[in-house]
């Protein structure tokens, strides 16, 4: 089944994500990391669902990632490259994995303020 995205407002996206941190723990934070005065300066997609997102500010890095459906990274970031999205951030882990089988390649990386955290891997197309 293919899953597809459409440009939002900035408050319809926090209202998605809002509502999917409340039925996903893991959300949260990206709750927190996300005013409405920071995502008026992206371009933020939603699923036609509501349920996964995200957001590409104007220098191309796609961030504010979410899903509360498992599976979508695939169509999250096809859509996301599709849109401009060509260099991100993440920790160290699944996630960057993900991003590797879509083309990113790592080309910095700086260990986690938190001592036990994983490493920030900065990646970019190519």
């Amino acid at each position: 089944m293919s899953i597809s995205f459409r440009l939002v407002s900035a408050i319809e996206f926090q209202k998605a994500l809002t509502d999917a941190a409340e039925k996903q723990s893991h959300i949260e934070k990206n709750v927190e990391m996300y005013s409405l005065e920071t995502l008026n300066q992206y371009r933020t997609y939603l699923s036609v669902n509501r349920l996964s997102g995200y957001a590409i500010k104007a220098d191309g890095e796609l961030t504010a990632v979410f899903s509360g459906v498992k599976g979508r990274g695939h169509a999250i970031l096809v859509d996301a490259i599709k849109n401009g999205a060509f260099h991100l951030n993440a920790f160290e882990g699944f996630l960057t994995n993900l991003y590797m089988r879509y083309g990113f390649k790592e080309y910095r990386r700086e260990s986690n303020w938190d001592i036990n955290g994983p490493n920030v891997i900065y990646m970019r197309l190519g």
